[in-house]
């Protein structure tokens, strides 16, 4: 039996998507991580082939063997592995799965507690295709009433460019 305090609640999954930095528009909690190598399988089809985020949770003892499921299966796809949220000790950890695997993995302190785990959905945008040029006047409008470094965000996550890649075009734009 596992201790009912040892259980995260629903009072963790909000604050687990909230600081994931990954968009929570639409969300799917899938439960907790499961034990069986078949569901394990099924689990991790079901996560790579979702639209929506999916949020759920992973006992200590099982994480390990989530974050390496997640690094053969979804590999360039935003991962948030949350540690001990609402508690004095709590973590954040962002990234691949295989960066997290390193992350995490490697140091036993982070293999302690319970965790939540946020997937990206699958993504439909194409990146690279739009010309930002065409919304100039769009962008600089964002410009007049964000930072550079907003608007490089906001730019970002409604097109798909790199991030980097945009905010030189808008360094570009400011300087002419």
């Amino acid at each position: 039996k596992i201790p009912l305090t040892s259980i995260p609640g629903p009072s963790s999954i909000i604050p687990a998507l909230q600081m994931s930095g990954i968009p929570i528009n639409e969300f799917y909690f899938a439960g907790f991580f499961p034990k069986q190598k078949n569901q394990i399988e099924n689990f991790i089809k079901e996560i790579e082939n979702s639209n929506k985020t999916v949020v759920f949770f992973v006992s200590s003892h099982k994480i390990k063997t989530c974050l390496n499921n997640l690094a053969a299966s979804i590999e360039k796809r935003l991962i948030s592995v949350s540690k001990e949220l609402t508690k004095l000790n709590e973590k954040v950890f962002v990234g691949t799965a295989k960066d997290l695997n390193e992350q995490i993995i490697n140091q036993k302190e982070n293999l302690k507690g319970e965790f939540v785990v946020v997937v990206e959905g699958k993504s439909h945008k194409k990146t690279d295709f739009i010309n930002l040029a065409d919304y100039r006047n769009e962008i600089n409008l964002l410009l007049s009433k964000f930072s550079l470094t907003d608007v490089a965000e906001i730019v970002h996550k409604l097109s798909g460019i790199k991030k980097n890649k945009v905010y030189k075009w808008l360094l570009n734009i400011k300087s002419v």
